[in-house]
């Protein structure tokens, strides 16, 4: 170890270390080396790092605050029961990390990549994170609040029992993605590009969605109850080979929802049931939807209030066993459709062109054209 006294640098260099019951205050390192270190009970209170590069480290029962960390490498990390507040990290790289039962608060990422990581049992509140860059990810039983996230890729993750609140992206794209238990609460997400992702069993409330596009997008198993959405906004939405299977949307109430240049292609959607779902002041303008597949889908006590869609083309449609009830459409086009055993009661429809369509087995109840 290298200790330059009296001034404003320091050099340390750590091999092989073993450090048990340490508190550090008012700490500066620069162009610091650790490989092989074991951390136990370990305090830090002001504590700023720079250029330093970690290999081989286990940290446990770990406390840190009031931490600025600029130009760090970490490689083959463990860290176990770990508090962090008010952390900046910029410029910093990890690979082949495990962070368990980790809680951070107040917490700037800039510039950060993270690959091969695995994250258990992890709180984040009051988190910013800019330019981020996460592959070969997994995340299990993570609860993040307030967080923001600016020019972020994502591939390769998992993530697992998760739970988002008041949450702004901007500029993000993932790839690969896997989603299992997944809440979000108040979240914006603006220029967002999703491909070949899996969702499972997820819920969403009070989300706008600007400038988004989803490639390869797979739903299984998702079930919405007891769900409100106000004032939600989707501009320039594309949706490209999307399969949704197991759908179950229960007392679900949408209020002052926008859809504005919003495409849709190859889309299949299967065992779909709609119950007790009421919609206000929904307005849809410029939708394309091509080879769209439904089946097996029910709506029962759907009640919908001054509705507009404009400008609204549908091409290649089949629905099967359909039940539709009070429904308002102005302004459609529908070309190649095929609609089986399908079930229509109270519906109002204006300024409607239909071409090459099959219609079997269908029942109408009060249709003004």
């Amino acid at each position: 170890m290298k200790v330059i006294v009296g001034e404003a640098e320091y050099q340390c260099e750590v091999l092989c270390c073993t450090v048990k019951y340490c508190t550090v205050k008012y700490c500066t390192v620069k162009y610091c080396t650790v490989k092989y270190c074991n951390v136990k009970y370990c305090t830090v209170k002001y504590c700023t790092v720079k250029y330093c590069t970690v290999k081989y480290c286990t940290v446990k029962y770990c406390t840190v605050k009031y931490c600025t960390v600029k130009y760090c490498t970490v490689k083959y990390c463990t860290v176990k029961y770990c508090t962090v507040k008010y952390y900046t990290v910029k410029y910093c790289t990890v690979k082949y990390c495990t962070v368990k039962y980790c809680t951070v608060k107040y917490c700037t990422v800039k510039y950060c990549t993270v690959k091969y990581c695995n994250v258990k049992y992890c709180t984040v509140k009051y988190c910013n994170v800019k330019y981020c860059t996460v592959k070969y990810c997994t995340v299990k039983y993570c609860t993040v609040k307030y967080c923001t996230v600016k020019y972020c890729t994502v591939k390769y993750c998992t993530v697992k029992y998760c739970t988002v609140k008041y949450c702004n992206v901007k500029y993000c794209t993932v790839k690969y993605c896997n989603v299992k238990y997944f809440t979000v609460k108040y979240c914006t997400v603006k220029y967002c590009t999703v491909k070949y992702c899996t969702v499972k069993y997820c819920t969403v409330k009070y989300c706008t969605v600007k400038y988004c596009t989803v490639k390869y997008c797979t739903v299984k198993y998702c079930t919405v109850k007891y769900c409100t959405v106000k004032y939600c906004t989707v501009k320039y939405c594309t949706v490209k080979y999307c399969t949704v299977k197991y759908y179950t949307v229960k007392y679900c109430t949408v209020k002052y929802c926008t859809v504005k240049y919003c495409t849709v292609k190859y889309c299949t959607v299967k065992y779909c049931t709609v119950k007790y779902c009421n919609v206000k002041y929904c307005t849809v303008k410029y939708c394309t939807v091509k080879y769209c597949t439904v089946k097996y889908c029910t709506v029962k006590y759907c009640t919908v209030k001054y509705c507009t869609v404009k400008y609204c083309t549908v091409k290649y449609c089949t629905v099967k066993y359909c039940t539709v009830k009070y429904c308002t459409v102005k302004y459609c086009t529908v070309k190649y459709c095929t609609v089986k055993y399908c079930t229509v009661k109270y519906c109002t429809v204006k300024y409607c062109t239909v071409k090459y369509c099959n219609v079997k087995y269908c029942t109408y109840n009060t249709v003004i054209i």
